[in-house]
């Protein structure tokens, strides 16, 4: 579980490093959406992968305070497609901004 979160980390550094790169060449500042598929993840069953993603997610919000733009998850399985339906009007209007929910083809 460690190395996953290590490995999340490195990738955030590297999408940091090549923002700036490119900020710099472009004279405009670039930024970074993240996408999760969530395709084939389970809600039951090994939860090291989900805890790496919890883990290394609240590290890089210290780490990369220019990399904190928005979330989107796809493909999110059925029950919590259902459940994301539910709940999101009662999430803080800050995390709604933060977040995007959608499902793939």
């Amino acid at each position: 579980s460690d190395q996953l979160v290590e490995f999340f980390l490195y990738c955030k550094e590297v999408n940091s490093i090549v923002a700036d790169l490119r900020s710099a060449q472009t004279d405009r500042l670039v930024t970074v959406v993240v996408m999760n598929d969530l395709s084939g993840v389970k809600l039951l069953g090994d939860a090291t992968f989900r805890n790496a993603l919890s883990a290394s997610s609240k590290q890089a919000t210290d780490l990369y305070p220019a990399l904190n733009g928005p979330t989107m998850l796809v493909n999110l399985p059925r029950l919590l497609g259902a459940l994301v339906k539910l709940f999101t009007p009662l999430f803080p209007e800050a995390v709604r901004k933060k977040i995007k929910f959608e499902r793939g083809p």
